[in-house]
């Protein structure tokens, strides 16, 4: 389409709820005669693609003790920290075609007006070739509508690497999962590729998309783009938790063995071993939180629950009830943490 408008968007927030309900506002409201590309960097957090298994992706309980917020977005693809670090990018399109390889070309052009020669390599990824290695610094994923799509990813400008690896380390359950999983790549900031900052970045590629169009810099977002309903999905336990796909994990303390069944994050089942603690009263306490979501405010009021219905608290109640918790999805991941 020869008369295409192309706006380009700077976000407000660094907010990464509220700056993927933003793009999903642009995502269902773009016109058949526009192109959007939206730019914004969000405070730490981990955002992981629509069909991953938190379990097998990071690091949850160094991410609740260094308040990084858990994100789940509506694209495939794989799981990506974010610091403010990192520029995200998210070209927006009428129609299925998100253009993928023109995005990218218009990313690596404007790379090159810093001396930067780096190349896509195939896999969604943008790469460069230091010291006999291949290192990333961008990867994406995309999302396709009826009508509309999108192409989103990362860029590495100056993120805290020792971060990133530690947060995407997860710990060593014994999972068994049919998610999609991450492919660990080694990754590079592209500070240390010469001398780029994030500002003057955005300032090239804003030039370079919007060449020959009447608007000739960014739009700044407001409250009026965010998708309030959409962001109430989102930060909800209904997505966060819910949307996690089946998982088993064998849980072993040196009292109890536990196969935990977790389907939509709610505990299916609870098979217990254990050759000290008395195994008719476990089975009976593992029927009592069948159907519990694997939350932390969850677990504690069914256990709660729990005493007050048979009188008390037992060895065997407690010791199951901290095992559980050990794989809870603390209450910090389920609310919007605020500034102060």
């Amino acid at each position: 389409m020869t008369n295409m408008i192309r706006k380009l968007y700077l976000s407000h927030s660094d907010d990464p709820f509220e700056n993927l309900s933003i793009e999903n506002q642009f995502l269902n409201t773009i016109s058949n005669n526009e192109e959007i590309l939206f730019l914004y960097s969000n405070r730490p957090c981990i955002v992981m693609g629509r069909f991953q298994n938190i379990y097998e992706e990071c690091n949850l309980s160094l991410m609740v003790s260094s308040e990084v917020q858990l994100v789940r977005r509506q694209s495939g693809g794989g799981c990506v920290y974010h610091d403010l670090g990192n520029l995200n990018f998210s070209f927006i399109h009428h129609g299925r075609d998100h253009k993928k390889e023109s995005n990218h070309e218009l990313i690596l052009k404007a790379l090159s007006s810093f001396g930067i020669n780096a190349y896509a390599s195939g896999r969604s990824d943008l790469v460069i070739d230091r010291e006999k290695l291949t290192k990333k610094f961008s990867g994406s994923a995309f999302k396709q509508k009826k009508s509309c799509s999108f192409h989103h990813g990362t860029l590495l400008f100056n993120t805290d690497l020792d971060k990133l690896n530690a947060y995407l380390k997860p710990k060593s359950y014994h999972v068994h999962s049919k998610s999609i999983k991450s492919v660990r790549s080694s990754v590079i900031n592209l500070s240390e590729l010469g001398s780029i900052n994030k500002d003057d970045f955005i300032d090239i590629l804003s030039s370079l998309y919007l060449s020959n169009q009447k608007m000739k810099s960014p739009l700044q977002t407001t409250s009026h783009d965010v998708d309030h309903d959409y962001y109430k999905l989102i930060t909800s336990d209904q997505w966060i938790i819910g949307e996690n796909p089946k998982t088993k994990l064998n849980l072993e303390e040196k009292d109890l063995d536990v196969e935990v069944n977790l389907v939509k994050g709610r505990i299916d089942s609870l098979e217990p071993n254990s050759q000290t603690l008395n195994i008719i009263e476990l089975n009976h306490i593992c029927d009592f939180f069948k159907g519990c979501l694997i939350s932390e405010d969850s677990l504690r009021a069914k256990y709660e629950a729990y005493k007050l219905d048979f009188s008390g608290e037992s060895l065997e109640a407690k010791t199951l009830f901290e095992l559980l918790m050990s794989i809870s999805i603390q209450k910090f991941f389920l609310k919007l943490k605020k500034e102060g």
